[in-house]
């Protein structure tokens, strides 16, 4: 039998429910898959096979994602296929503060999630949910485009962290994108935040 590659995705099945919430969370994210049907032996080769519990194949023994495991909450759901293809990683946190608040969310080197929020409470919303997945840590950046703004989010999100977390705050200059729409730059912004250094906060 094959070695099984460090990276390879591979979706297996005939449901068609299945296969087009497999296709539409693994897009989003921008991973590379491939799409095999369930009793093509080249599945035996994928890293992590995402399939239904009905269609797995006999004997396979690498990290599975079962249809039926998937909660219909997308920061979860992706959480699910990227914790199997890179276990123990950290979660990348990156906000950058504004009249709207652009957000990034980074885990081994993958996009799990991004959007713009109008709001700091949607933020704190999306910071607890992410907190709460069981990576090695959770890194929050906070650009420092806005320090009261930017001081405000951090405050409100400190309590939620665990042990192992941390809020660093990060010069923001150079993260914005011209002659893109407004939402397009936060996020955008959001996401070259999340993978610049800070100064932690004590």
């Amino acid at each position: 039998m094959p070695m099984k590659s460090l990276e390879r995705v591979v979706v297996a099945t005939v449901n068609g429910r299945a296969y087009y919430t497999f296709l539409t969370l693994l897009t989003k994210m921008g991973l590379k898959f491939e799409s095999r049907l369930p009793w093509d032996p080249s599945v035996y080769d994928a890293r992590v096979l995402l399939t239904t519990k009905d269609e797995v194949p006999r004997g396979y023994s690498g990290e599975v994602l079962f249809y039926e495991e998937l909660e219909g909450d997308e920061i979860k759901d992706r959480a699910k296929i990227l914790f199997r293809l890179r276990p123990g990683e950290s979660i990348l946190i990156g906000i950058d503060p504004g009249k709207h608040i652009g957000m990034a969310c980074i885990y081994g080197g993958f996009l799990m999630w991004e959007g713009s929020l109008l709001d700091i409470e949607s933020v704190v919303e999306i910071v607890k949910k992410l907190v709460k997945l069981p990576a090695r840590s959770h890194i929050i950046r906070i650009g420092n485009g806005r320090p009261e703004l930017a001081r405000k989010i951090a405050s409100l999100i400190s309590s939620y962290l665990g042990s192992f977390d941390h809020i660093e705050m990060v010069d923001e200059r150079g993260t914005t994108l011209e002659g893109r729409k407004r939402s397009e730059k936060d996020v955008k912004a959001a996401y070259r935040i999340a993978i610049r250094r800070g100064r932690e906060l004590g």
